[in-house]
């Protein structure tokens, strides 16, 4: 235990990036509004702050944070957070919706991507239908290879995506 704490508290989360947090759950609270939970990947976010929400292209204001059940003024990335949106409603924003600084994020629906298969994976048929998963979000995809490493990724809904962003594809 001791070994695995050392190295928790030896990794710096990126806290100075642009903000960004993959929903994955969201609900109401009467009175309050809508709020949604998820690890906060990069940078950090307080009240009032304005975010981006993907793949809605939609802008929310924070209302109120909540980090481990216990109201506070601002959350960071490596955080489990609550964050309390007011500017969107509950069909606004779902699993696999990506709360982040605005401008810092698009959402499409067709992807390129560098693949490299995963141990026990011989190759990566050429093409075919897959899911493609990424923060939060589970697609539809299908995939057509460009080259040895490149692949076209159309998807039946659009998703979040940043350049480098990592991807799972699978059958």
């Amino acid at each position: 235990r001791g070994a695995l704490r050392e190295i928790g508290e030896s990794l710096d989360p990126d806290t100075t990036g642009p903000f960004r947090m993959w929903v994955d759950r969201t609900f109401v609270i009467h009175g309050s509004g809508v709020v949604a939970t998820g690890t906060i990947q990069r940078g950090t976010i307080a009240i009032d702050d304005s975010v981006q929400v993907q793949p809605r292209n939609l802008t929310a204001r924070v209302r109120g944070l909540h980090h481990h059940d216990a109201a506070t003024t601002t959350v960071h990335a490596g955080q489990r957070a609550a964050i309390n949106l007011t500017g969107v409603g509950i069909d606004d924003i779902e699993r696999g919706s990506l709360l982040s600084s605005p401008g810092t994020s698009l959402s499409t629906k067709r992807l390129v991507i560098d693949t490299r298969a995963a141990r026990g994976f011989d190759e990566i048929p050429p093409r075919g239908g897959f899911h493609l998963h990424t923060g939060t979000a589970d697609r539809t995809a299908t995939v057509r290879r460009v080259t040895d490493t490149a692949m076209v990724v159309a998807l039946d809904a659009a998703v979040p995506a940043v350049i480098g962003d990592r991807v799972i594809i699978r059958e």
